[in-house]
């Protein structure tokens, strides 16, 4: 594999294994606010519900094995 294509693969890598995590992390501060927020307005719970359950679904879809994904990319481009 070319030198150059191969660290740019890596780089590219390296950098959305990154954004993944801080995704995860904002994910963490926006329930968090969604409990402020249930506690401020009595009602939000119940309307926050109806959509909940879809979007943790979706959630997990998107995020199941990236993470591992990322790695087995990773290495296979350094050890080519």
């Amino acid at each position: 594999m070319n030198p150059l294509v191969k660290e740019t693969l890596i780089e590219a890598f390296e950098e959305l294994k990154y954004l993944h995590v801080r995704m995860k992390e904002v994910l963490v501060q926006l329930n968090a606010l969604r409990k402020t927020e249930s506690e401020i307005h009595p009602d939000f719970p119940r309307l926050f519900s109806n959509h909940e359950k879809s979007t943790k679904e979706e959630a997990a879809c998107a995020d199941q094995g990236f993470v591992q994904l990322f790695d087995e990319i990773i290495r296979k481009l350094k050890a080519a």
